[in-house]
């Protein structure tokens, strides 16, 4: 399992008000418009009050550039105020990614000076890959994926050219953990932190080792400014955002939009060059999802007609998060169970559950609602007793 990240607030019902700031966000979960998008992004704000909450929510989301990216373009009314306070958040992001381009360079350069390749993974490719501005795709580290021989080297380089190991808070990084600690440095008053992996993904019963000699054949090219690096295939980096950011086991982490973006943007962009073939293959809880997004922010035609997906009946509660335990607490003030926690851990919604779960067919989410869900959720009891027996319930 993960490390956990619990929350000290319970979930409350969600306003119809609230509900209308997640559909604006789940329209900008996108590196580029469309006219279905357009026209709903017009509608839904159209005599829309509650900014301030949907600023906030962009932040929560990493979708600050995005919201105001696509307003503007759409000519969407806004208030001057929220239309500044978004703008700067635009402005924000774009120099820290400006700061963080730099860095990147920095360290490809230093590693193609030691003959050492490396991919670069997540938000760090995806901002130049795919996005029409690298400062569009929030970013909050640097992850690089190396073969386990070129590791610790690359680490002693960093620390030599001023990087820092990051004192993790709670436990210390396991033996055989799949990135080594966290390294920093301060830049123009910006953290930038860089991870440098051997792996993919956590030694868990969850995933399968993914190690760069596993996925180096596959690998694509991008400019960073003038340099060249290199990321996942695309078949494999559609798999690891799936994996790294909505499938099992992370119970106790929040959905974040700018994972969906980043799944929608990739398809769109380079559907005509995805082996959909080996994705279905290899990765069909990939395939699987895909569907479901339509409902969020919708595909454009020329997808639609690529792929052929087959759109069922919209599934209830689209774009609402998981906000049952262990992501909130069981008992609040003086209750002693909170029982909306029960039913949201018991019950969520069916829109997160075919999207964490992949279950796009009916036979497939009746097995996530009534047999995958329930072991999952025994599986993180079973964690939270051997881990610390006083947490379960507080």
């Amino acid at each position: 399992m993960p490390p956990l990240r619990r929350s000290h607030s319970c979930c409350d019902g969600i306003s119809p008000d609230a509900l209308q700031v997640e559909r604006i966000l789940g329209l900008c979960a996108r590196a580029e418009t469309n006219q279905a998008v357009a026209c709903r992004l017009v509608a839904e704000t159209d005599l829309f009050s509650n900014w301030g909450r949907l600023i906030n929510r962009s932040e929560h989301h990493g979708l600050g550039p995005l919201v105001y990216w696509h307003l503007k373009e759409t000519d969407a009314l806004m208030p001057q105020d929220a239309r500044r306070a978004l703008k700067a958040l635009f402005l924000r992001h774009r120099h820290a990614n400006q700061v963080r381009q730099q860095v990147l360079t920095e360290v490809l350069s230093l590693c193609a000076s030691e003959d050492i390749p490396m991919l670069v993974l997540k938000g760090a490719a995806l901002a130049f890959l795919i996005y029409p501005q690298p400062g569009l795709r929030c970013m909050r580290d640097i992850d690089l994926l190396v073969k386990t021989s070129d590791a610790q080297q690359i680490q002693s380089l960093l620390m030599k050219e001023g990087f820092e190991i990051v004192k993790e808070a709670g436990l210390p990084l396991p033996a055989g953990h799949h990135h080594l600690p966290v390294l920093a440095r301060q830049i123009e008053g910006l953290t930038i932190c860089v991870e440098v992996h051997d792996d993919l993904f956590p030694s868990t019963r969850y995933y399968h080792s993914r190690q760069f000699e596993d996925l180096s054949s596959r690998a694509v090219e991008f400019l960073v400014g003038d340099v060249t690096a290199k990321t996942l295939g695309y078949e494999d980096m559609l798999w690891h955002i799936y994996r790294h950011a909505i499938g099992p086991p992370l119970l106790a982490s929040p959905l974040r939009f700018i994972h969906i973006a980043d799944l929608v943007s990739l398809v769109e962009a380079r559907f005509k060059q995805i082996d959909w073939g080996r994705l279905i293959e290899c990765y069909p809880q990939v395939y699987q999802v895909l569907p479901l997004l339509h409902y969020l922010t919708p595909w454009s035609p020329q997808v639609m007609e690529k792929l052929s997906f087959e759109l069922n009946k919209a599934p209830q509660d689209v774009g609402l998060d998981y906000q049952g335990w262990p992501r909130h607490r069981l008992r609040r003030g003086g209750q002693f169970i909170d029982w909306e926690v029960v039913k949201q851990t018991i019950a969520p919604p069916e829109w997160w559950q075919r999207l964490y779960y992949a279950a796009g067919g009916r036979s497939a989410m009746f097995r996530a609602r009534y047999i995958r869900h329930p072991i999952h959720l025994f599986e993180w009891l079973g964690h939270y007793m051997r881990e610390d027996l006083t947490h379960l319930v507080q």
